[in-house]
């Protein structure tokens, strides 16, 4: 899924989030909504990126569940306001992987 993927950045993830995978998944899938605008970053506004974030938060909604039905996963958009628009942004991760977790499972189809 990472094309930059490296098991020595993850290991520092992982020791960074005290253990806590579902962190480390937070972070390595969160995606900057204002990166999606590289060609108009400049005139890019909070609406436009409040939308967007939006509507990405519902696709991954429901394809994460598609893709992969027998997990399941938390996906956050904060709509702000936040004072710069890097900071809009949106993430997933599986609730299972927090060390304190009791997650039920979706039933297999």
């Amino acid at each position: 899924m990472f094309a930059d993927f490296h098991f020595p950045t993850y290991n520092d993830f992982l020791s960074s989030c005290d253990g806590d995978r579902a962190g480390v998944e937070a972070v390595m899938n969160h995606r900057h909504i204002l990166d999606f605008f590289c060609h108009a970053a400049d005139t890019a506004t909070a609406a436009q990126l409040v939308y967007l974030g939006k509507v990405l938060r519902n696709i991954l909604t429901v394809k994460l569940p598609h893709d992969f039905p027998n997990r399941t996963f938390e996906v956050t958009f904060d709509e702000g306001p936040f004072g710069e628009l890097i900071d809009y942004q949106v993430t997933f991760w599986q609730p299972m992987n927090r060390p304190d977790a009791t997650v039920h499972r979706p039933a297999s189809s």
